[in-house]
């Protein structure tokens, strides 16, 4: 996935933790649900599947930690 440091669209804590990285390094990025979805006024910019656009899944999902795997090439 291409995404920009900075971008709203995309997970706060994802791009904070990218920004830490090295090319070729591979990093699991833990992070509590307020950087995994941003505050209140912000979970409806972000890009989710369709499957969670809205809705009981989507208030589910939003309320966990999120573990992402990376490798930065």
């Amino acid at each position: 996935m291409d995404f920009y440091l900075g971008d709203v669209r995309y997970i706060e804590g994802l791009w904070r933790g990218v920004s830490e990285m090295r090319v070729g390094e591979k990093a699991k990025i833990r992070m509590k649900s307020k950087y995994a979805f941003g505050r209140p006024g912000e979970v409806d910019k972000l890009l989710f599947p369709k499957a969670y656009a809205s809705g009981e899944r989507r208030a589910k999902l939003t309320s966990k930690k999120v573990i992402y795997e990376v490798e930065l090439v």
